[in-house]
């Protein structure tokens, strides 16, 4: 799968084939998201966040399908500066994420970050918005960084820290993992998001996140 042996980024070669997936190069620099393309998921925040972050060296990546597809793929067709790639539903999500530098979950309200866990065990730096039960798991500084929901300028900053920080993200995604670990057992973890995407479920749908 494409989670981090030793706790840090993935290694080359997972994040090659993660990219070659989703037709990327494999020198890309990759923002990723995973979710419904719903309300609640706030992809058009996600599109706002990287004409913000003005930097047409990123390519944004957003994995999942939804309602507001259409109107996704028209905002982002006009936002002028913005390169997205809309990857639809896919059923190998774990094998994707080490495609992405940084993971974003723009989301208004959350239940269980099932998304963010999961990049958080790829060892995917991760930020994401202060709702519901996400700050359980993105301890800001530490294990990631936390921005207000509705406030993409605020989104846009932080992934630029991370992108430009590579020291600093490469630190809270090895914490994350490593506080994962400690709250669940690794082979726990493994187990569990294994189960998830074989089971067909919501996770396996991109439904979850």
């Amino acid at each position: 799968d494409g989670a981090a042996p030793d706790g840090g980024a993935p290694d080359g070669s997972a994040r090659s084939r993660a990219r070659a997936a989703l037709g990327l190069a494999a020198d890309a620099t990759v923002v990723g998201a995973v979710g419904r393309l719903t309300y609640q998921k706030a992809p058009g925040d996600f599109l706002a966040a990287l004409q913000a972050l003005d930097r047409p060296d990123v390519t944004g990546v957003w994995v999942g399908d939804g309602e507001l597809a259409g109107e996704v793929a028209a905002q982002a067709r006009e936002t002028p500066g913005v390169r997205v790639v809309l990857a639809g539903q896919r059923g190998n999500v774990l094998e994707l994420l080490p495609a992405f530098d940084v993971f974003a979950l723009p989301s208004r309200y959350e239940g269980l970050p099932t998304a963010v866990v999961e990049a958080m065990a790829c060892g995917i730096p991760v930020v994401a918005t202060a709702v519901n039960a996400v700050g359980d798991v993105v301890v800001p500084g530490e294990t990631g960084l936390l921005v207000p929901p509705g406030r993409p300028g605020r989104m846009a900053d932080a992934i630029r820290f991370l992108l430009d920080s590579p020291d600093a993200a490469a630190r809270m995604a090895t914490a994350a993992r490593d506080r994962l670990g400690q709250r669940f057992g690794e082979e726990a973890l493994r187990e569990a998001l294994t189960a998830a995407y074989s089971s067909g479920g919501d996770a396996a749908t991109s439904g979850r996140g």
